[in-house]
């Protein structure tokens, strides 16, 4: 949405001209939510965010339902909110539901990623232990299914590094 250049005001216009254009369950739909969303996120107006991200959360469990891959992105794109928002339970429980359920489906990148984006959770709430288990897990799954200078592997390695 903000490549394409919309103002501000209109970002809500574009949202609800997505509401009355596509179908009642039509899967573009949480992926607008899910942009917005980021656009307030990187704006800093997370309580906007969560909504939205919980609207297309609670889209995904009702039309692919709890399980699904693209569910899990949801839990992950929450429990990042309520990590900033220092609703660390909140957040914990996503993470792990996300992790299982990408696990499950292999898709391990993306799996390695929120096991990273849980030891992060658990750094900033100074459960050190857990963390560095967490990190080590990321690493090792990363390292399996990406190249060794792949961002993510990089960046797991210097988070684990940095604990």
């Amino acid at each position: 949405i903000q490549e394409l250049g919309y103002i501000e005001n209109s970002d809500t216009q574009v949202l609800a001209v997505r509401r009355d254009k596509l179908p009642p369950n039509h899967s573009d739909f949480p992926e607008t939510l899910n942009l917005l969303a980021k656009v307030y996120e990187k704006q800093e107006r997370s309580e906007e965010a969560e909504i939205l991200y919980s609207e297309a959360k609670e889209f995904n469990e009702r039309t692919l339902g709890y399980a699904h891959p693209q569910t899990a992105f949801s839990y992950n794109n929450l429990a990042k909110i309520y990590q900033k928002q220092k609703r660390y339970k909140d957040a914990e429980s996503l993470f792990q539901k996300a992790i299982e359920i990408l696990k499950e489906a292999e898709i391990l990148p993306s799996a390695g990623w929120c096991l990273r984006n849980l030891a992060v959770l658990y750094a900033e709430m100074q459960e050190l232990v857990r963390a560095r288990t967490f990190f080590q897990e990321a690493v090792e799954i990363l390292q399996k299914c990406l190249p060794a200078e792949h961002p993510y592997v990089l960046q797991c390695k210097k988070d684990l590094d940095y604990l």
